[in-house]
């Protein structure tokens, strides 16, 4: 919707960058993480202390079941955040 996508160059060796949803950038949830309604180009920190800079915002989606309710989601790149599980996301138009 805003902003970029991940790509390629998200690697190891960069900042570290989210893609977050409509839900996760909503105006009083941005205001609470990142203390104004702008999502887009803020950070935030992990549990971890890890700061993520939010590069772009996504529809809303489902993840977990199509019949399931529309959850914040937010998006890391594999090569910066390696997880032993893989998801396949589908963009319906």
């Amino acid at each position: 919707m805003s902003g970029r996508g991940l790509t390629w160059h998200n690697d190891k060796n960069t900042s570290s960058v989210a893609v977050i949803n409509e839900a996760f950038a909503n105006q009083a949830f941005a205001r609470k993480v990142f203390g104004s309604a702008k999502a887009l180009g803020s950070y935030y920190k992990t549990r971890d202390g890890k700061r993520i800079r939010v590069v772009g915002i996504a529809k809303d989606g489902k993840y977990t079941k199509l019949t399931g309710d529309q959850l914040s989601a937010m998006l890391l790149s594999i090569l910066q955040v390696p997880f032993s599980q893989t998801y396949l996301l589908v963009a319906l138009e």
